[in-house]
């Protein structure tokens, strides 16, 4: 519990004394909380997006509010994870984050995060290929995807491209036909 609520150097000892009863000695000593997240370059994040897209897995695990996030040291590594995630839908399918430094700030009783960010290419929509589509749904898929065509390959633009699918068959009566999508990154 000390360690959850950020007291990295909590220590708990024991003694039996008497009457069936156990005394836990408790030294929580100081209290951290994760300080300023940095990192070596933005590429098409904000400071802010940054900032809670790494404390995101703490705040939602541990339900704290993101500017009293207290530093609890596997989370650090769950937050360059969803920081790499966050580059990958917004369409840099190759980046890679790591974590550069833990800096203790013992003034302030805060641990500053450095990450590295290499966010690499920005993938864009290609046209499709199909397998398994009638000449006619080719057409009126090629049109459904032309809109997305050069625009970056996100999370979000690809899900509309499935769902412009989906509705396309489903307007045609196909209730339980199954689309499967792949991806390949070249170029």
């Amino acid at each position: 519990l000390l360690v959850r609520e950020g007291h990295a150097d909590a220590k708990v000892n024991w003694k039996l004394s008497g009457n069936n009863a156990i005394t836990l000695i408790a030294k929580p000593g100081p209290r951290y909380r994760f300080g300023t997240i940095r990192a070596n370059q933005l590429g098409s994040l904000s400071q802010e997006d940054l900032t809670s897209y790494f404390l995101q897995p703490l705040v939602e695990t541990e339900a704290v509010e993101l500017e009293k996030a207290p530093y609890i040291k596997e989370y650090s590594a769950l937050g360059v994870t969803n920081v790499q995630n966050l580059l990958k839908s917004k369409g840099h399918w190759n980046a890679q984050v790591s974590l550069v430094k833990e800096h203790t700030n013992h003034a302030t009783r805060a641990i500053d995060i450095t990450l590295s960010i290499k966010p690499g290419t920005l993938y864009k929509i290609a046209p499709p290929r199909f397998t398994k589509a009638s000449t006619e749904d080719k057409s009126a898929i090629t049109s459904i995807v032309a809109s997305f065509l050069n625009k970056p390959s996100t999370t979000e633009n690809i899900t509309k491209i499935r769902n412009g699918v989906e509705d396309h068959y489903r307007n045609r009566g196909f209730h339980t036909a199954e689309i499967s999508m792949r991806f390949s990154h070249r170029g």
